[in-house]
């Protein structure tokens, strides 16, 4: 089917397909504000012992290479929002040297890198920010568009990280296999479902059980 051939697609070229309906509402007001960052998802880690940066940058792109929702763009053609996965793309990962920093300018730091809005067309839309304090310790931050990822989705990232920094760490040729999240799926699932007998039901009886005037 259509979706099978995208998948099968991902690892050689581009590929596009549909929004979802709460990514076509989550565009449409992007689109409308441009400068907000309503819609940005940040968490900050505080990481103390020793860690290594070289490591953890590259389990970073290894996931953004295991993961499409990384590799997105959202592309406007004639006013319609078209997604396209690109087969490559360089993680937006910087390491900011903040061993003479006082509390209050790393916040400061941090709050603007959290309110920095995406360009959901030409940005990857995971920003990784590593604030290093000393060599004990670091301050971690990633912040995500929620067009690409929620807290549900955050959290098997941040699972899969784990495996790939230990991975990385020790220096194996061998990576752990990740499941790919197939949002593709999704989409499908969804307008399939919307547009089911069940949902015409469905359709049906809420308009006539909101016939008529409105009450106050």
């Amino acid at each position: 089917n259509e979706t099978a051939a995208l998948v099968a697609s991902s690892q050689e070229e581009n590929y596009s397909y549909s929004l979802s309906h709460g990514q076509r509402a989550l565009w449409f007001l992007q689109k409308a504000s441009p400068e907000s960052a309503a819609y940005n998802i940040a968490s900050a880690l505080r990481i103390r012992g020793s860690l290594n940066r070289q490591a953890l940058r590259q389990a970073f792109q290894r996931m953004a290479d295991c993961h499409p929702s990384l590799r997105t763009s959202f592309i406007d053609q004639n006013g319609e929002p078209v997604q396209t996965v690109r087969s490559s793309m360089a993680l937006d990962f910087i390491e900011e040297d903040a061993s003479s920093w006082s509390l209050e300018l790393l916040t400061e730091h941090l709050n603007d890198e959290a309110h920095l809005p995406f360009n959901l067309e030409h940005e990857p839309l995971l920003r990784v920010r590593l604030f290093r304090r000393s060599e004990s310790e670091y301050v971690l931050l990633f912040v995500a568009h929620h067009i690409a990822l929620d807290f549900w989705s955050l959290g098997i990232l941040m699972r899969d990280l784990s495996r790939l920094y230990a991975s990385e760490k020790t220096g194996s040729k061998t990576f752990p296999g990740l499941p790919e999240l197939k949002y593709t799926d999704y989409v499908r699932w969804q307008r399939e479902a919307l547009t089911s007998p069940a949902a015409e039901s469905s359709w049906a009886y809420w308009e006539k059980q909101l016939e008529g005037p409105l009450p106050f």
